[in-house]
């Protein structure tokens, strides 16, 4: 007692300890009939005095003492007065914050408490037995233990009987949730924290899982996104003035929680916890998975105590399962079994690299330590490094399978390719075809490099070298068992650009059959009434913004990839939010129609009756939805991408309106990059040679020739179709708040310098032409809803979207990043490569940089513009292009502040401060130099 007085002290002078009277004192005073003397407390009427000091759970780190002050429980007092309910069974010890609660509502509410005996194991026969023998109606336990009592028989149904059953001190498990609710279980889960107190409840019954803020702190309580967009994952911030806050963790005096959740798909105010920030494991090339469904998924098995995900730093996730004490006596062979389904159905919830194979699973013995808090919580660090040289020795066994021994025949190799792809994007013999594109069914840069470290141990290439695009560049069966097969026989095409070339080609003349005229005519409306893909991309959402506020626009249909309008439509409001774009007027918003749509379907996913309406009222289609992937090759592009061109050519030419919708596709000066070499650019058609060696370019140049035969079909069918492509630029960050994408090239080259320490110098500097995202967007806006002239429809015409104004890498771009916040070593590009692929061996972009910075400066073939281009029938039309200023050393620092606000930036920070990192720049230092030194 007294070194817990002296440390209290120090912590809060003039706080006092006064001894509790231990149960078994009561208990015998009360048999002997005599009174304790307790002493007597003061009572001070200041309600920030602290009258109780309790800790949090530790589940992340040490607990924390968290004082909470008398005001604190007054605000319940009257609440908690006229407060009735069942008699409550609590599991929960009192030190928990929930328990305590449960405790003090007791004393000023009318149900009765049970505590189960401390010094005894807590079983799920003693909370069933403890149910019956004390006749409460209610229920207060953490959710594993839930979890031993669904798997108890009759467990549930006796839990169904209950009037109520909370779940406290951990979120539970959805598919455990979804499992005891079907039975007829009145789960009450409610949300809060030791720091901030209660902050969000729940309802019983099949929405069990959502959350809705109390009425107390729905004011005080922000949802900022969190990671990538398309996680749709959002950070809860409490903020300073909530009643019963009693802890802050930023300057401002709010309390970031590190809890993240999923929005509702159509009720905003409903929150799903998906998990702990820290709990996120970030891969080695910067992906960051969220295993907690695949984790869950394993965990429900009764042959299962414990089941975790690991692979931080890693190029895949693992496993640790420890099994539980009914599984005691099975080898890891038969767990292995049983675990299996329920390990599929987890890789089913999860991203595709977030998928663990059975052959990644780690079984420890039953009875295997697990580290767990007060509250049963998992203390996932601790286990970790329990486990550590377990999950060292598997990625060794890994990576000591490298190359395939003994060769297989010739004949099998195509088999083992359909099985291996298979078991990587979890695909059946059925729907993986000869000639079904990998990326069509969901495969990324991770499985893809799964895919050839798996061929390369089961198929024998004789010692030659499989490139590490391999899977990229023959993105079917067919295509890459031809290339295994070449490869191992020294037979390798040596004319593959000629080879990309007639598939172009293919590809455009197989899109460019477009359908007969309608008969019908009706007068195009006087308003505009455009139809908008891509609305909640990063140049698309500020094409939506641009567009809410023209006044000629009626209507705005946006087509979106979601399961429902609904969800389309909360896509569209997350995307403007996250871009900062919300704050336009309901009135204008309302002009915008979200439709869930499919624009890889002839009708664009559309049901008959959404079909008609938008080809009779629609005036304008502005095309921007587009893959972009700089590792494809051209034919992975061609569902949805490509396709998606000539469907929406199609419902522009088969348009009963007259004239018909003008078609303005958003294109790229990837299809002209290596024209820039001849000189300035021109605002006309180009070849195949001008195009980019990447898919991705190449795939716009079949666009933009699709939509030159359309213009040419038009004229020769005699009818009015205006069509209008729009090179885009490099665009980079909005003017206002500096909000540039972090996904791509240049973000992803800026944030190598917290891993590696370095920058790339351009030999003999580069000047590039980049162009704000706000300012592109509005002027994609203009040129699309340009005023007809006599020349449209006779051709497609073509206008540039880009800056006039150039900015140089090495001079300029180098030394502002320099001079705001940023410490790095210049360096010359191949140095600078080596060192990304020593720091980030499996980099997502690492091929992407190979081909910009691995060669030297003069090499035709660099993604980064060099040349300039002509805008002079651009800026005729846009006011935006011709006010358009230099990106200046202002708006460099606001894109470098916005990229070391995300959450994903500050990791690296923070792993770099720790020394994780193998080279360590410093980061936030005012006076750091960039150190340009002189390049031989």
């Amino acid at each position: 007692m007294g070194r817990v007085q002296a440390s209290t002290q120090e912590d809060q002078p003039g706080f006092d300890l006064l001894a509790m009277a231990q149960m078994d004192e009561i208990e015998a005073i009360s048999r002997r009939g005599a009174r304790i003397d307790l002493p007597e407390v003061q009572y001070k009427d200041d309600t920030d005095t602290p009258f109780l000091v309790i800790h949090s759970g530790g589940t992340t780190g040490l607990p924390k003492p968290v004082a909470r002050h008398v005001g604190f429980e007054l605000r319940h007092v009257g609440r908690r007065i006229s407060q009735t309910g069942p008699d409550l069974l609590a599991t929960l010890p009192v030190f928990h914050s929930f328990g305590f609660a449960n405790f003090v509502a007791t004393l000023w509410g009318t149900f009765g408490l049970s505590l189960l005996n401390a010094s005894r194991p807590v079983t799920a026969s003693v909370i069933l037995k403890a149910l019956d023998i004390t006749n409460c109606k209610a229920l207060a336990t953490v959710p594993h233990l839930l979890k031993f009592i669904n798997e108890t028989p009759g467990g549930a149904e006796r839990l169904a009987r209950l009037q109520r059953v909370a779940a406290a001190g951990a979120a539970m498990p959805e598919v455990l949730g979804n499992e005891l609710s079907g039975k007829g279980v009145k789960i009450i889960s409610p949300y809060g924290q030791s720091e901030s107190g209660g902050l969000m409840v729940n309802s019983p019954g099949r929405d069990w899982i959502w959350l809705t803020a109390t009425p107390i702190a729905e004011p005080y309580l922000r949802f900022d996104p969190y990671g990538d967009e398309d996680q749709g994952l959002w950070h809860l911030i409490v903020l300073p003035g909530m009643p019963t806050l009693v802890a802050s963790n930023r300057p401002d005096g709010s309390y970031a929680t590190q809890d993240l959740f999923v929005r509702h798909p159509t009720d905003p105010k409903k929150w799903k916890f998906s998990r702990r920030a820290d709990d996120i494991i970030v891969l080695v090339n910067g992906l960051k998975a969220d295993p907690h469904l695949l984790e869950e998924s394993v965990a429900k098995n009764h042959n299962v105590d414990t089941a975790m995900a690991f692979g931080a730093g890693r190029d895949s996730l693992g496993l640790i399962v420890v099994p539980s004490a009914s599984a005691a006596g099975l080898s890891k062979e038969e767990l292995a079994v049983r675990v299996a389904p329920d390990l599929e159905m987890g890789n089913s919830r999860v991203s595709a690299y977030a998928r663990v194979s059975l052959d990644s699973v780690i079984f420890r013995e039953a009875g295997s330590e697990v580290p767990r808090t007060a509250k049963d919580t998992l203390i996932r660090s601790k286990f970790l490094e329990i486990c550590k040289d377990d999950i060292d020795a598997h990625y060794a066994a890994r990576e000591a399978q490298t190359n395939a021994q003994v060769s297989v025949a010739d004949d099998e190799v195509k088999g083992i390719v359909r099985e291996v792809v298979g078991s990587v994007v979890s695909a059946g013999y059925a729907e993986l075809g000869t000639d079904t594109d990998f990326f069509g069914l969901g495969m990324d840069s991770l499985q893809a490099s799964h895919v050839r470290a798996r061929l390369l141990r089961r198929v024998s290439v004789g010692g030659r070298v499989l490139p590490t695009n391999v899977v990229f560049e023959n993105p079917t069966v067919g295509q890459l068992t031809d290339y295994l097969l070449a490869v191992r026989n020294g037979e390798v095409s040596k004319d593959a650009k000629n080879s990309e070339k007639a598939n172009a080609q293919r590809l455009v003349h197989k899109y460019s059959q477009f359908p007969q005229c309608a008969g019908q005519k009706i007068h195009a409306p006087p308003g505009r009434v455009v139809l908008l893909t891509g609305a909640t991309g990063f140049i698309g959402r500020h094409v939506v913004h641009r567009l809410v506020s023209w006044p000629k626009v009626d209507r705005i249909y946006c087509l979106v990839r979601a399961d429902s309008n609904e969800a389309a439509e909360l896509r569209i409001a997350e995307s403007l939010r996250g871009a900062r774009l919300e704050a336009t007027d309901h009135g204008n918003r309302s002009r915008v129609v979200a439709l869930a749509s499919d624009l890889g379907e002839a009708r664009l996913g559309l049901n008959d009756e959404q079909y008609e309406t938008l080809r009779t009222s629609v005036t304008d289609i502005i095309h921007g939805a587009w893959a972009v992937n700089f590792n494809m090759s051209l034919s992975s592009f061609e569902n949805p991408s490509i396709a998606s061109v000539s469907h929406l050519l199609d419902f522009a030419i088969s348009s009963p309106l007259q004239p018909r919708p003008r078609f303005s596709f958003i294109s790229s000066i990837a299809t002209v990059i290596l024209a820039m070499a001849q000189g300035q650019v021109k605002e006309m058609r180009y070849g195949w040679e001008a195009a980019t060696q990447m898919g991705y370019g190449q795939s716009k140049w079949v666009a933009e020739e699709i939509c030159s035969a359309a213009a040419n079909y038009a004229a020769q069918k005699g009818f009015d179709f205006s069509v209008q492509i729009l090179r885009v630029g490099q665009v980079v960050g909005d003017t206002k708040h500096g909000m540039w994408n972090p996904k791509e090239a240049i973000p992803v080259t800026v944030q190598s310098a917290l891993t590696t320490g370095a920058l790339p110098v351009r030999e003999g500097d580069e000047v590039v032409f980049w162009l704000p995202v706000d300012i592109a967007g509005a002027a994609i806006v203009e040129l699309a809803l340009r005023s007809r002239s006599g020349d449209d429809g006779k051709e497609a015409r073509v206008f540039h979207v880009s800056s006039t104004t150039p900015l140089r890498w090495n001079a300029e771009f180098l030394p502002a990043l320099g001079r705001n916040n940023l410490s790095f070593e210049a360096v010359p590009p191949q140095e600078w490569l080596r060192r990304l692929e020593s720091a980030v061996p499996n980099h997502r972009l690492l091929q992407f940089f190979k081909r910009t910075y691995g060669v030297v400066r003069d090499d035709r073939e660099c993604e980064s513009v060099g040349g300039e281009l002509d805008l002079s029938e651009a800026r005729k039309y846009s006011s935006a292009l011709r006010s358009a200023t230099k990106i200046d050393e202002e708006l460099i620092c606001k894109f470098l502040n916005y990229w070391l606000g995300l959450e994903a930036w500050k990791s690296i920070q923070n792993k770099t401060a720790t020394g994780d990192q193998a080279r360590a720049p410093q980061v936030g230092r005012k006076d750091s130099g960039v150190g340009i030194g002189k390049i031989e």
